[in-house]
């Protein structure tokens, strides 16, 4: 039973939660059946004074991804794209090289679960002002990242690549003849009701004055406002809390996808991953997904079989702790309880539980400490700040890393730190405070 009284309070004191932490502005939205409750906090940032509102556009960073695969699923719909096809087949104007003359075959439903074995984790961006590559540029690395390439055989583990939904994005650029912004808005914003959304990169000037400023995590504005991200699939969806609601109903009810397709994104395909979500929760289903640009921090999570999700953007860096808290909170009222991920652990008890010294497998030492956060040294390098995305999962903001925790009995038993798409996995030589 959801406790709407309590869920309207803690929407109410979204303010408060933005003043206490010295974020700079927060977002967040709840659907329950048809309606959507909104809470909002702080201000646009960069120098102005304008309050956040209900209609104030964030960057969705990685939550682009889910997007634009309902965008390759409703073309498979249509019977234009072939989610087991060789994606070489389709792609014109820009092919997956080959690795020693050995060419993998690929398809979209091997770009969609992270397991095609392609290189790029994540993108920074372009500052404002700055030269931008094309899409075929991004992928054969004529930008600010590496070429986009094979280094896994595909098909056999997930291993998060936002290089490989920049390959899905030439597909469906190539496959359509279309521009990237227009077909999505096509495919999935309008018929989802995402009326405030876009992948407009740059965003028109025109909208500029309903975008919120970045702030980096030392509480600077981005320079410009924000970054432009060519890489548009991975990471250039701009929108509000409430769109991501109304894009996870579309999802949900069937309506943009049909029964079929439907059932078979939100179906595991490779441990944790359906096509383009996130899966949590075996008996309380859910799908998610989350991101993290330049000055930006998003999240959204959906149950399968319940019309309830949850949205939530900020326009900080250092807002991941209020986000993650004011979600799981939000979680709790809906009735979804603790991450599947592990236990649900105080912060004082996971400082307790993961803190200490790990070895990897060649012998370097990950140290995890803690100050206002939990930290992370790496064979004695200055310790980086973390910032949670859940009671296991960490980001390493200047790093773009990732540090999940493996918890057995209550205590962290290892830990993998993931960076541009490697793995770095060690196990406990001394934890616990």
């Amino acid at each position: 039973m959801i406790d709407e009284h309590a869920l309207d309070q803690v929407l109410a004191t979204v303010g408060e939660v933005v003043e206490g932490r010295g974020v700079a502005g927060l977002s967040v939205a709840v659907g329950i059946g048809r309606e959507i409750r909104a809470g909002v906090g702080g201000s646009r940032g960069g120098g102005t004074a304008d309050a956040i509102a209900e209609r104030t556009l964030f960057q969705a960073a990685s939550v682009s991804k889910p997007v634009a695969a309902a965008a390759a699923l409703r073309l498979a719909s249509q019977g234009r794209l072939d989610l087991d096809a060789d994606v070489n087949d389709a792609l014109r104007t820009w092919k997956v090289p080959a690795v020693d003359g050995w060419t993998p075959r690929l398809t979209v439903r091997h770009l969609l679960t992270h397991s095609a074995g392609l290189t790029v984790h994540g993108f920074p961006g372009y500052p404002a002002g700055a030269e931008v590559p094309s899409v075929g540029g991004v992928l054969s690395g004529e930008g600010n990242t590496d070429a986009v390439e094979s280094f896994l055989v595909p098909g056999l583990q997930p291993v998060y690549s936002g290089g490989g939904f920049t390959v899905l994005q030439q597909l469906l650029m190539d496959v359509t003849g279309r521009e990237f912004a227009p077909l999505l808005a096509e495919l999935v914003l309008e018929p989802s009701g995402m009326e405030a959304a876009t992948f407009e990169q740059p965003l028109p000037p025109d909208r500029h004055v309903d975008a919120a400023v970045g702030h980096t995590a030392s509480g600077d504005p981005v320079h410009g406002g924000w970054h432009v991200y060519p890489e548009q699939a991975a990471a250039g969806l701009w929108c509000t809390p409430t769109d991501l609601i109304r894009f996870a109903s579309a999802i949900r009810d069937g309506r943009l996808l049909g029964p079929e397709l439907t059932a078979e994104m939100l179906r595991e395909q490779v441990p944790g991953w359906g096509l383009g979500v996130m899966l949590t929760n075996a008996d309380q289903a859910r799908f998610k997904h989350d991101g993290h640009n330049h000055g930006f921090l998003a999240a959204f999570e959906s149950a399968v079989h319940e019309p309830i999700a949850v949205a939530a953007m900020t326009n900080s860096e250092e807002g991941g702790p209020a986000l993650v808290n004011l979600v799981t909170e939000l979680s709790r009222l809906l009735g979804w309880g603790s991450p599947s991920a592990g236990p649900a652990l105080e912060p004082s008890a996971l400082v307790r539980a993961c803190c200490g010294t790990y070895v990897t497998p060649m012998g370097h030492s990950l140290t995890v400490g803690a100050g206002q956060t939990l930290t992370l040294s790496v064979d004695g390098q200055p310790p980086i700040p973390l910032q949670p995305f859940s009671a296991t999962v960490w980001a390493a903001g200047p790093l773009r890393a990732e540090i999940r925790f493996e918890p057995v009995d209550g205590a962290a038993s290892a830990l993998v730190l993931r960076q541009h798409g490697v793995d770095h996995p060690a196990t406990v030589a001394d934890v616990g405070l």
